[in-house]
């Protein structure tokens, strides 16, 4: 393509202290791309620019974007806000956005000067992301059971400052822990930290990168019952110990929608785990019954800031959305209904 195109940058409203990606790409660079590129950005401001690339037989611009958080998630959320989008440009690339980049047919470029840029089928400019490089050290995952205890506190009150002692204390995990998650999602770009405070980039992000990387406890079993569902587990929790209701009978308690089919028993500790299991007899097993309890052996942390309703501890409204998220048909259904109803982002 050739002719002058607008480079709109979509990101949010940044922290005075932190300038936007595309305003640190045109006053600090990389100006010049491997091969020789050369890379005119003329500013208009935070939100525009102009943006030229010239050099080893290429002369080419691009309709553009810059992605604060750079994620699978929100590249969606882009293209679908700004459809003509050709390209983005980030601060640095985590692990599947390049997949995801192709998948959308879309540029990229990042602060360090890798990236990958084609003009139509033609590739201009092709130089890998340091996270394609092999790495000697071992990352922690902060989506794991126990490492999200830490984003739940994080999304629990997702406007404020948190400091790392009390992230530790909501989340019951040691200092040391809590701070290689942080860690981990300050080198993610999900969050952000001055000298003392950490504060979330984006909670919509945030929720939708969870999401992806959810995985349900393998420890479960699965029964099909007989009766009203509310009551089938009422009977099977009473007295039963540290438990909460998740699935689609938590989330109809929360923002009624549709008539739950199904229930998760998330027990916090294996005696519980084991009693319900338990308690889940011949006598109430219906094989014809299109509605199903599921019990299963999940880290304490899916019972942080539970929701009491109908008499029953509900798992907070984040946890029942993960649950629900990648699930086909009425669940799905039932999550995107509890996130626009009552979890906001």
């Amino acid at each position: 393509m050739r002719g002058r195109c607008l480079l709109f940058c979509l990101a949010r409203q940044m922290p005075p202290s932190r300038t936007s990606v595309i305003r640190r790409f045109a006053e600090h660079g990389p100006h010049v791309l491997a091969g020789g590129i050369e890379v005119d950005v003329e500013l208009l401001d935070d939100r525009r620019a102009v943006i030229g690339l010239r050099g080893s037989g290429t002369c080419a611009s691009l309709r553009a974007a810059g992605l604060s958080v750079p994620y699978p998630s929100g590249l969606r959320r882009l293209r679908g806000e700004l459809p003509d989008v050709e390209m983005v440009v980030v601060e640095r690339v985590p692990a599947g956005f390049r997949a995801a980049a192709k998948r959308e047919g879309i540029s990229w470029v990042d602060l360090s000067g890798a990236g990958h840029i084609e003009e139509g089928r033609r590739v201009i400019f092709d130089l890998p992301d340091d996270d394609e490089k092999p790495s000697r050290r071992q990352k922690v995952s902060p989506f794991a059971p126990a490492a999200s205890r830490v984003v739940r506190v994080l999304l629990h009150d997702h406007s404020r400052a948190w400091r790392l002692s009390e992230i530790v204390e909501l989340a019951e995990v040691n200092p040391g822990n809590a701070h290689r998650v942080l860690g981990e999602l300050v080198e993610r770009g999900l969050i952000e930290r001055d000298e003392y405070d950490y504060v979330l980039v984006d909670p919509r992000i945030m929720l939708d990168v969870w999401a992806d990387h959810y995985e349900a406890p393998r420890d479960r079993t699965v029964s099909r019952v007989g009766g009203e569902l509310v009551r089938v587990v009422k009977e099977l929790v009473v007295d039963a110990g540290n438990i909460v209701i998740s699935g689609e009978l938590a989330a109809e308690l929360l923002a009624p929608h549709l008539p739950a089919r199904r229930a998760i028993i998330h027990c916090l500790d294996r005696e519980a785990f084991v009693e319900i299991s338990r308690r889940i007899e011949r006598p109430k097993l219906d094989p014809q019954s299109e509605t199903q309890v599921v019990v299963d052996l999940a880290d304490i942390g899916y019972g942080g800031f539970p929701v009491q309703r109908a008499g029953l501890r509900l798992a907070t409204p984040i946890q029942v959305y993960l649950d629900l998220a990648r699930e086909p048909g009425r669940g799905r259904e039932a999550a995107e209904h509890l996130r626009r109803e009552v979890i906001g982002f």
